[in-house]
């Protein structure tokens, strides 16, 4: 049993390339009840002109997108 699953191929989260995430470091709220999230962003780049999704929160447009170094 356990030599069939360390045998088997890991399938690829195809959803990961097409879509783009934040993994998010720091989440703090800023005046005018705007949030300002601190992170990576994975797979397809995050576009200021689309809406993100925040599971349990809903949709909302994105202020802006900063690279920091």
């Amino acid at each position: 049993m356990n030599r069939h699953i360390g045998n088997q191929r890991r399938r690829e989260a195809k959803h990961r390339d097409r879509r783009g995430y934040l993994l998010c470091e720091k989440v703090e709220w800023r005046e005018g009840d705007l949030l300002a999230l601190t992170g990576y962003i994975r797979g397809a780049a995050i576009s200021a002109d689309r809406l993100v999704h925040i599971p349990g929160l809903g949709d909302f447009q994105v202020g802006a997108a900063r690279q920091l170094e």
